[in-house]
């Protein structure tokens, strides 16, 4: 998560600067949070995104289609999954809570997952989430190695973390994969989802609205992946592409090469 505190701002933007011509930040909002203001800086502070994942930035499947699901799936219903480690701020217990609000029908008509294992120190909070999922008919995945594949087979992917996340990468490859994507309005989520016809923005922490963004999505006949997809995917290219990324780094080498020596 982005870090709050004004010492830890203030230390960490005047460290950089002391040190570097320039840096780089993962996201805008990274980089407001810790180079604002940015007056009275000595060096500049850039934006350069994360690089996507490689499987998915490749893929040429249509992504307006689901591909099929691993066996160990519920297969003919729509899939909804979160993807992220078990712990407080990524917000499972919005999720769930915002499953168990849904209208029954909907529930029904619906599979849902969480995928991700726990952290150390987080127990009980992993603990607490696998008996509420049960209890909400929520499948718990556990740790996977084949996220990239769940999201292709996912028709719904949320993201709820209830603080702000830099630049989350499972937004990105909910995208990337072509699956519609729901999100906490905050921190680097902005910069992926600008427009609602790329996804879905929810407030944080408000089980209520993520349940009335699923029902919408749920209930709609046309299917997600047909709405959102391709937009989705392009949007997410456009920020992740390697071709992207390393226009973007080499523009910052190239101004700093031809500074002028102070």
């Amino acid at each position: 998560m982005i870090k709050s505190g004004k010492f830890l701002q203030t230390f960490f933007s005047r460290s950089i600067d002391r040190l570097a011509d320039a840096s780089i930040s993962v996201s805008a909002a990274v980089r407001d949070h810790y180079f604002h203001p940015p007056e009275g800086l000595r060096s500049k502070p850039e934006v350069v995104h994360d690089l996507g994942n490689e499987e998915l930035v490749r893929d040429q499947r249509d992504p307006t289609e689901p591909t099929p699901r691993p066996p160990s799936l519920p297969q003919g219903r729509r899939l909804v999954l979160m993807v992220g480690r078990i712990e407080p701020w990524k917000g499972q217990h919005v999720f769930v809570e915002a499953v168990r609000l849904l209208p029954a029908a909907l529930r029904e008509s619906a599979s849902f997952a969480i995928v991700g294992g726990g952290v150390d120190g987080k127990e009980d909070y992993h603990l607490d989430i696998k008996r509420a999922a049960s209890a909400a008919g929520i499948l718990m995945l556990g740790t996977r190695d084949d996220v990239p594949a769940l999201l292709r087979a996912a028709d719904i992917s949320v993201h709820c973390s209830v603080e702000p996340d830099p630049f989350p990468g499972v937004v990105i490859e909910s995208l990337l994969a072509g699956a519609a994507t729901v999100a906490t309005s905050m921190g680097g989520v902005l910069e992926m989802i600008t427009d609602p016809s790329i996804g879905t923005l929810v407030p944080p922490n408000d089980p209520k609205a993520l349940a009335d963004a699923l029902s919408d999505l749920l209930s709609d006949v046309t299917p997600p992946r047909k709405k959102y997809g391709e937009i989705g995917r392009n949007r997410a290219l456009s920020l992740v592409d390697p071709d992207v990324v390393d226009t973007k780094i080499a523009a910052i080498y190239r101004n700093l090469i031809e500074r002028p020596a102070a």
